[in-house]
């Protein structure tokens, strides 16, 4: 028990030194009272996040997170000159399109919007869509193409669709 009173005695020193009479911390005040009986230290435990191992370190075929980057990258410009290609050829009222830090913008208008995006710790594209709403996507390693986590379609298929139905000519994507 003594080593408890002494860490307490300790944290409580501390907190005098730290201004407690500007925090308004009383002799009875819950903040007092907490640094009384608070653990020392406290240890968060380690989170493993998606596309890491136990370590840190990636876990996807994938590569690490530039080689990643990189096929995102090349995957949105492809879709963008694609889709850019399609509208201005057929002078599509109010579009507009973009592509700037991993995020892909189409614009079309009063028909709708489009997001394409990296989530780069989960290591998909995530499609926001004014058809078919949220949709996220995992790179196949064996086909190199994007596919839905839920639908299985590839990206290019889902979005060539949706793009085509609102803009009443192919997109080819």
């Amino acid at each position: 028990m003594a080593s408890r009173c002494g860490r307490a005695a300790r944290r409580l020193a501390v907190h005098r030194s730290a201004g407690a009479a500007v925090l308004g911390a009383s002799r009875r005040s819950p903040l007092r009272v907490f640094l009384k009986w608070a653990p020392a230290a406290v240890s968060l435990p380690l989170r493993r996040y998606a596309g890491t191992d136990a370590a840190g370190g990636e876990a996807n075929a994938v590569g690490g997170e530039g080689v990643f980057r990189d096929r995102v990258d090349e995957t949105l410009i492809h879709i963008h000159d694609c889709v850019d290609d399609a509208c201005e050829d057929n002078d599509l009222a109010g579009y507009d399109s973009h592509f700037a830090d991993g995020v892909l913008n189409i614009d079309l208008g009063e028909r709708g919007h489009f997001v394409v995006n990296i989530q780069v710790p989960n290591r998909q594209i995530w499609l926001s869509s004014p058809v078919s709403g949220p949709a996220r996507f995992e790179l196949d390693e064996g086909s190199g193409e994007w596919r839905g986590v839920r639908s299985g379609e590839t990206l290019e298929k889902m979005l060539s669709a949706e793009l085509e139905e609102l803009c009443g000519f192919a997109v080819p994507v």
